[in-house]
């Protein structure tokens, strides 16, 4: 009877050496409310969560009355990490921008709310 030499697989990989070897996501920051810093206040705590993130936008809403920060998948490729800032930034996600508010950069928008 032959001999069977077990050998390991590696199924994946981590995600931490996912990040290092994929290009980052763009984020851009809309400040929805009448806070001021809030977006620089969100990229820091962002940046220093997640490895694989580039704010490339900090800007206004449009509106400034959002309670709730809304994250919002613009290309519908990014659940992950739409999961990964949910669950720093708290907040709903969407797959489409509100009303009125025009198309950012970044293909991760956060527009932060007051909450």
């Amino acid at each position: 009877m032959p001999s069977i030499t077990p050998t390991k697989l590696e199924v994946g990989t981590s995600e931490a050496s996912m990040q290092e070897n994929s290009e980052p996501v763009t984020v851009s920051l809309l400040n929805g409310t009448t806070i001021s810093g809030l977006a620089k206040t969100m990229e820091t705590k962002l940046m220093g969560k997640i490895k694989n993130i580039e704010v490339v936008e900090k800007k206004d809403a449009r509106k400034k009355d959002y309670v709730k920060n809304l994250i919002i998948d613009i290309k519908g490729n990014q659940s992950q990490m739409v999961g990964e800032i949910q669950s720093i930034l708290g907040g709903e996600v969407s797959s489409s921008l509100p009303d009125g508010e025009a198309t950012p950069e970044g293909s991760i928008i956060v527009i932060l709310g007051s909450e």
